[in-house]
């Protein structure tokens, strides 16, 4: 398979944006990428300064031991930021760049303040508000930041990237306490009645909280991955966590007959860690409940060190939350962005170790130790079998599409949204919500501008290439109910010799869907199929009379 650039037709406002937002000075072409392992390497001196000016001949990368030739090297520190201006109507997805790293503040209701038997402390969440509001009030000018929250149904954007402190802290603010009843494990307690035993506790709710976590921590890392694709440069994921020891370090526990029943996701970190690394997502997981926390006796500190280890941050455990943020921040500031051809041709499932030496004397790097050769053009939020039964199959891209969740954004695109003008058919579009029938609706036009390089077009055996991808739009009110929603699967197939004829040629695709008067939030998202890489961005439309 291999990707063609795509052009977009619209009116003379919509296609003057798409040149200046999509314009590289590349003419499209069919090619195959060579793979590469990327690997982003931070360099201090013995006060924690940045070491600046290196040289890929300062620079010795070993994988398994053996020395690898440096393909591609690059040194990352301030850069000028590029800001780019929308037409009235039109929304993106696609993110500014900037020479700083993007941080993520990721407060997880989850993980976050869950003691060794799973039983949760509230005043976990307090810690990382307080730390973060202090953070943000004291970062430095023109820092990005964004904040997620994990809870009981996913991954949510509170704020997406800005330097606004005011917006920052407002969203940190927005998050209560909120109890995720599967994720806890209450023990038994001891029996008032003198004489009586203890109750048996029950390990198969203690394995099913465990599993829980493990699953709702892969598919948000998972949906993080989406939400930073488009944007260039490194991501630090400053994550307010306890770990979770059972996912991170599945062996130790798979040895208890008590917990027999805990899955084993291992391939399945291993793969989110390549697809963190892919996007070059750092982790910086920080224990919000600090020393005094027995964490370190069920193995959280090691899952924290893992964590981090796997991604190229650093884990912390102390009470100095203010001072974790500030530190991981900064260091993601100034960082060198080397890569090289992995001397295995072929994915083998195997793990495969990463050493990096600076040629200076005193200096301390940061950087993901290692990787797992795997395949990640496979399903994003894979299915499991429990103990036997096959899991409910997830559809990654209707799960980017739900409401309040983070923008996906590997299929960088723009979409203009507008009241259809032209002569509507009878009927209702879209799969309306019953409760809304015989109510006045409006109809709307969402034309999408496909990208330039993510949908593929396939090889047939006639000759011809084939495109396949997925248009959709869902409408949901300000308490997240679904509206009207509607996706639509389309082919394109082209003959060998329109192949270069149309590359030259602008595309768009229209979509129309009847919504319901009102101040709507509405999800539109662009799926390539073969690839299963998605994009996805949300639009506030007021929709009148």
């Amino acid at each position: 398979m291999m990707a063609i650039a795509f052009l977009m037709l619209a009116g003379a406002s919509f296609a003057a944006f798409s040149q200046t937002a999509v314009e590289t000075g590349q003419t499209p072409t069919l090619k195959a990428n060579t793979r590469l392992t990327l690997v982003d390497v931070t360099v201090s001196d013995a006060k924690g300064r940045p070491v600046q000016g290196l040289t890929a001949a300062d620079f010795t990368v070993k994988e398994d031991g053996k020395e690898q030739p440096i393909k591609n090297f690059e040194e990352h520190g301030t850069a000028q930021r590029t800001v780019s201006v929308l037409p009235a109507n039109v929304y993106s997805n696609r993110q500014t760049a900037s020479g700083q790293a993007a941080n993520i503040l990721l407060l997880d209701q989850v993980t976050m303040g869950l003691t060794e038997d799973l039983r949760f402390r509230p005043e976990a969440l307090k810690s990382a508000k307080e730390a973060s509001v202090k953070f943000i009030k004291t970062m430095p000018e023109g820092t990005r930041v964004a904040v997620l929250e994990m809870d009981g149904s996913g991954l949510h954007t509170l704020q997406g990237f800005t330097s606004d402190r005011d917006l920052l802290m407002v969203a940190v603010n927005s998050v209560s306490y909120q109890r995720v009843p599967e994720s806890i494990w209450e023990p038994p307690q001891s029996s008032a009645v003198p004489g009586l035993p203890r109750e048996r506790p029950n390990y198969t709710m203690l394995c099913n909280a465990m599993n829980f976590q493990s699953s709702q921590a892969l598919n948000a890392l998972n949906q993080l991955t989406f939400f930073v694709s488009s944007i260039p440069g490194r991501k630090n994921l400053l994550w307010f966590t306890r770990g979770v020891p059972w996912l991170v370090n599945y062996l130790p526990y798979s040895r208890s007959q008590n917990l027999v029943c805990v899955s084993d996701f291992t391939r399945e970190l291993q793969a989110v860690y390549g697809r963190l690394t892919a996007e070059r997502v750092a982790v910086y997981p920080i224990n919000s409940v600090g020393e005094n926390d027995n964490n370190n006796a069920s193995g959280g500190y090691e899952a924290l060190e893992g964590l981090a280890k796997a991604t190229g941050g650093k884990a912390h455990y102390n009470n100095d939350l203010v001072g974790a943020l500030q530190e991981d921040t900064a260091a993601g500031s100034d960082y060198y962005a080397l890569s090289y051809i992995p001397p295995v041709e072929r994915y083998d499932g195997k793990y495969h170790t990463i050493e990096v030496k600076v040629d200076r004397p005193g200096v301390q790097l940061e950087y993901r130790k290692g990787y797992t050769s795997l395949d990640l053009n496979g399903p994003v939020l894979e299915t499991k079998k429990d103990h036997g039964k096959p899991a409910p199959t997830k559809d990654a891209f209707h799960v980017a599409m739900g409401y309040g969740g983070p923008a996906a954004t590997r299929v960088g695109f723009a979409v203009k949204a507008e009241q259809s003008t032209g002569a509507q058919t009878s009927g209702v579009i879209g799969s309306l919500n019953p409760e809304l029938k015989g109510k006045p609706l409006v109809r709307y036009s969402f034309d999408f501008d496909l990208p330039r390089d993510r949908i593929t077009l396939e090889q047939q055996p006639d000759g011809t290439r084939k495109a396949s991808f997925e248009l959709a739009v869902a409408a949901y009110d300000v308490q997240g109910r679904v509206l009207n929603s509607l996706d639509e699967k389309r082919t394109l197939t082209l003959k060998p010799d329109a192949v270069a004829g149309f590359l030259q040629k602008p595309f768009v695709v229209p979509v129309e869907i009847d919504l319901p008067q009102g101040s709507l939030s509405v999800r539109a998202g662009v799926e390539d199929l073969p690839t299963e890489a998605m994009g996805v961005v949300e639009i506030p439309l007021s929709v009148g009379k």
